[in-house]
């Protein structure tokens, strides 16, 4: 197991509080697909694997305000306005981890959070050809290679 440093570089301005990108290039990691999605109240645990079996990448959401998944057919045309910056990029362009701070689906979670909330909120999606995941979170998920 590898764990990986973070340092964002994105090409245009997001708010997302000191998040890093990864210092190790993770652009050649093959096509990925969600292994498996688990919440206990504390935190969001993502395994991805490469579809033969083998487990790529584990993401851990400490805690997440709100997530949801779905198919990736049932949302193309959400996916195609979404605009993030990568935190984890694959060879295959239909897959990776973005980072938004515009996202739709944040814009509804902000419209409806308590008043009390800051909104020092973002949004991170997981994309694979299959299933998508997008987590409303307040930090950057925790990454590692496995």
């Amino acid at each position: 197991m590898v764990n990986v440093g973070f340092r964002l570089s994105c090409s245009h301005s997001l708010s997302l509080h000191n998040l890093e990108m990864p210092n190790q290039k993770t652009d050649n990691l093959p096509t990925f697909f969600v292994r498996s999605v688990t919440f206990d109240l504390e935190r969001l645990l993502l395994v991805l694997e490469d579809g033969t079996g083998n487990q790529l990448l584990e993401l851990s959401f400490a805690p997440p305000r709100a997530y949801r998944v779905y198919a990736e057919s049932d949302n193309w045309q959400y996916l195609n306005e979404f605009t993030g910056c990568p935190l984890v990029q694959s060879a295959d362009p239909g897959c990776g981890v973005e980072l938004s701070s515009n996202a739709p689906y944040l814009h509804e979670y902000r419209a409806n959070m308590r008043a009390q909330e800051p909104e020092k909120t973002f949004s991170c999606l997981i994309r694979t050809p299959d299933h998508c995941v997008e987590v409303i979170c307040f930090e950057q998920p925790a990454v590692r290679l496995l």
